[in-house]
Protein backbone atom coordinates (compact mmCIF):
# COMPACT_ATOMS: atom_id res chain seq x y z
CA UNK A 1 0.00 0.00 0.00
CA UNK A 2 1.17 3.48 -1.00
CA UNK A 3 0.55 6.58 0.98
CA UNK A 4 0.40 9.37 -1.64
CA UNK A 5 -0.82 13.15 -0.41
CA UNK A 6 -3.69 11.68 1.12
CA UNK A 7 -4.84 9.09 -0.75
CA UNK A 8 -4.13 5.41 -0.57
CA UNK A 9 -3.12 3.57 -3.55
CA UNK A 10 -3.38 -0.79 -3.40
CA UNK A 11 -0.68 -1.73 -5.86
CA UNK A 12 -1.14 -5.30 -6.72
CA UNK A 13 2.23 -6.44 -7.29
CA UNK A 14 3.51 -9.66 -8.08
CA UNK A 15 6.58 -11.63 -5.76
CA UNK A 16 9.71 -10.35 -6.44
CA UNK A 17 12.87 -13.27 -6.44
CA UNK A 18 14.84 -13.13 -3.40
CA UNK A 19 12.95 -10.75 -1.84
CA UNK A 20 11.35 -10.56 1.90
CA UNK A 21 7.59 -11.29 0.96
CA UNK A 22 8.55 -14.25 -1.86
CA UNK A 23 10.29 -15.75 1.34
CA UNK A 24 7.54 -15.61 3.15
CA UNK A 25 4.99 -17.04 1.01
CA UNK A 26 7.18 -20.29 0.79
CA UNK A 27 6.46 -20.63 4.15
CA UNK A 28 2.67 -19.58 3.55
CA UNK A 29 3.03 -15.88 5.22
CA UNK A 30 1.67 -12.78 3.83
CA UNK A 31 3.40 -9.90 4.09
CA UNK A 32 1.75 -6.05 3.56
CA UNK A 33 4.41 -3.30 2.30
CA UNK A 34 3.64 -0.15 3.30
CA UNK A 35 5.55 2.54 1.67
CA UNK A 36 5.14 6.77 2.52
CA UNK A 37 6.83 9.96 1.81
CA UNK A 38 10.23 10.54 -0.07
CA UNK A 39 13.46 9.91 -0.21
CA UNK A 40 15.95 11.79 2.09
CA UNK A 41 12.75 13.12 3.86
CA UNK A 42 10.66 12.31 6.54
CA UNK A 43 6.75 12.94 5.99
CA UNK A 44 5.22 13.33 9.07
CA UNK A 45 1.44 12.79 7.40
CA UNK A 46 2.65 9.70 5.76
CA UNK A 47 4.63 8.10 8.64
CA UNK A 48 0.87 9.07 10.88
CA UNK A 49 -0.70 7.12 8.17
CA UNK A 50 1.71 4.02 8.32
CA UNK A 51 0.98 3.80 12.27
CA UNK A 52 -2.34 4.32 11.97
CA UNK A 53 -2.75 1.53 9.20
CA UNK A 54 -0.49 -0.72 11.54
CA UNK A 55 -3.32 0.01 14.22
CA UNK A 56 -6.28 -0.87 11.64
CA UNK A 57 -4.30 -4.31 11.34
CA UNK A 58 -4.13 -5.20 14.81
CA UNK A 59 -7.60 -4.29 15.21
CA UNK A 60 -9.04 -6.52 12.24
CA UNK A 61 -6.63 -9.54 14.40
CA UNK A 62 -8.54 -8.56 17.27
CA UNK A 63 -5.05 -8.06 18.68
CA UNK A 64 -4.97 -4.84 19.94
CA UNK A 65 -8.16 -2.16 20.43
CA UNK A 66 -7.32 0.92 19.39
CA UNK A 67 -9.79 4.26 18.20
CA UNK A 68 -8.24 5.00 14.53
CA UNK A 69 -9.83 6.35 12.04
CA UNK A 70 -11.07 4.21 9.39
CA UNK A 71 -9.36 4.15 6.11
CA UNK A 72 -10.40 5.55 3.24
CA UNK A 73 -11.42 2.71 0.24
CA UNK A 74 -7.89 2.64 -1.89
CA UNK A 75 -7.70 2.74 -5.55
CA UNK A 76 -6.89 -0.16 -6.69
CA UNK A 77 -4.02 -0.36 -9.47
CA UNK A 78 -2.71 -3.68 -11.03
CA UNK A 79 0.35 -3.13 -12.50
CA UNK A 80 2.74 -0.27 -12.30
CA UNK A 81 4.98 1.43 -15.34
CA UNK A 82 8.22 3.44 -14.85
CA UNK A 83 8.37 6.78 -16.85
CA UNK A 84 12.61 6.91 -17.63
CA UNK A 85 14.63 9.80 -18.51
CA UNK A 86 15.36 9.88 -22.54
CA UNK A 87 18.56 11.55 -22.01
CA UNK A 88 20.63 13.35 -19.05
CA UNK A 89 20.14 16.64 -17.55
CA UNK A 90 18.21 18.85 -15.29
CA UNK A 91 14.62 17.23 -15.09
CA UNK A 92 11.83 19.53 -14.63
CA UNK A 93 8.15 17.52 -13.34
CA UNK A 94 4.80 19.63 -13.80
CA UNK A 95 3.08 16.74 -12.29
CA UNK A 96 2.58 15.88 -8.75
CA UNK A 97 2.42 12.50 -6.59
CA UNK A 98 -1.26 11.48 -6.53
CA UNK A 99 -1.88 12.94 -9.86
CA UNK A 100 -3.83 11.23 -12.60
CA UNK A 101 -2.55 11.38 -16.07
CA UNK A 102 -3.31 10.18 -19.24
CA UNK A 103 -1.34 8.61 -22.01
CA UNK A 104 0.60 11.43 -24.21
CA UNK A 105 0.65 13.50 -21.43
CA UNK A 106 3.53 16.37 -20.85
CA UNK A 107 4.78 15.37 -17.33
CA UNK A 108 8.07 18.17 -18.03
CA UNK A 109 11.61 18.38 -20.07
CA UNK A 110 14.96 17.31 -19.50
CA UNK A 111 17.59 20.05 -20.61
CA UNK A 112 21.24 20.94 -20.36
CA UNK A 113 22.49 22.94 -17.65
CA UNK A 114 23.34 25.89 -20.64
CA UNK A 115 19.77 25.77 -22.08
CA UNK A 116 20.53 24.99 -25.03
CA UNK A 117 18.80 21.80 -25.34
CA UNK A 118 15.49 20.67 -24.26
CA UNK A 119 13.55 17.18 -23.84
CA UNK A 120 9.89 17.58 -23.54
CA UNK A 121 8.69 13.97 -21.66
CA UNK A 122 5.68 12.69 -22.39
CA UNK A 123 3.98 9.43 -20.31
CA UNK A 124 3.30 6.40 -22.72
CA UNK A 125 0.45 5.16 -20.47
CA UNK A 126 -2.43 6.84 -18.19
CA UNK A 127 -2.56 6.14 -14.51
CA UNK A 128 -1.75 7.53 -10.99
CA UNK A 129 1.33 9.12 -10.38
CA UNK A 130 2.43 6.86 -7.56
CA UNK A 131 6.33 8.08 -7.25
CA UNK A 132 8.15 11.27 -8.20
CA UNK A 133 11.33 11.96 -9.05
CA UNK A 134 12.38 15.39 -7.36
CA UNK A 135 16.27 15.13 -7.91
CA UNK A 136 16.63 17.69 -10.32
CA UNK A 137 19.62 16.13 -11.92
CA UNK A 138 19.23 12.65 -13.79
CA UNK A 139 21.35 10.17 -16.17
CA UNK A 140 19.86 8.68 -19.46
CA UNK A 141 17.79 6.02 -18.16
CA UNK A 142 17.00 6.98 -14.56
CA UNK A 143 13.19 6.80 -13.26
CA UNK A 144 11.53 9.73 -13.78
CA UNK A 145 7.99 9.12 -12.34
CA UNK A 146 6.11 5.71 -11.34
CA UNK A 147 2.52 4.98 -12.63
CA UNK A 148 -0.10 2.81 -11.14
CA UNK A 149 -1.74 1.30 -13.95
CA UNK A 150 -6.17 0.75 -13.52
Amino acid sequence: TLFISKNLVKVNASLRPKSLRKEASKHGRNIIVFEGGESLRFDEEGIQEGINGTFRVLDFLQMQKRNVVPAKPPVVCQKTSWVRAKVAGLFRGQIALGDYIQKGQYIGSIADPYGQMSVKIKSLKAGYVIGLNRMPVVNQGDALLHLGLL
